[in-house]
């Protein structure tokens, strides 16, 4: 595990990931939707000839609904074996030095984010979620919190 984290906003909440988790922070411009899909899947792009699935990772986490994506902005790439995902954020903050391990969550954040969370990290730039990038691409189910 990096000792570095990249803090993103998703849904107003800044949430951390691991920086070996994540591939580039990229701007999409361009995403075409695929019929039948699962809600949080908005659709494909593309990124240096490679095809994307761009996820909204918090309507995959059942925060919020999906919303459209036309423009998308900014993501954050993450490969899971052969294929390449683009977590749509609002913002992507900066890298930050972790201090310590991270806790558990003792507040209520909802179920969403609990699900997505593997809980919270201080970091340099202040305390933030800890984001599991693993619950935002796989979702069985989406319910609003």
């Amino acid at each position: 595990m990096s000792d570095l984290v990249l803090l993103v906003r998703i849904a107003g909440r800044l949430v951390a990931f691991d920086a070996d988790d994540v591939h580039s922070v990229i701007d999409i411009d361009d995403v075409s939707p695929v019929p039948h899909a699962p809600p949080h899947v908005l659709g494909l792009s593309a990124l240096r000839s490679r095809t994307v699935t761009v996820i909204d990772p918090a309507a995959a986490a059942g925060i919020i609904q999906n919303e459209n994506c036309s423009p998308c902005g900014r993501a954050v790439a993450v490969e899971r074996g052969p294929h390449l995902y683009a977590l749509r954020v609002e913002e992507a903050e900066d890298v930050a030095a972790r201090i310590g391990e991270p806790i558990p969550i003792a507040a209520d954040i909802g179920a969403g984010w609990r699900r997505a969370a593997r809980g919270m990290q201080e970091t340099a730039q202040g305390p933030a979620l800890l984001g599991d990038v693993q619950a935002f691409l796989h979702v069985e189910n989406t319910h609003a919190d």
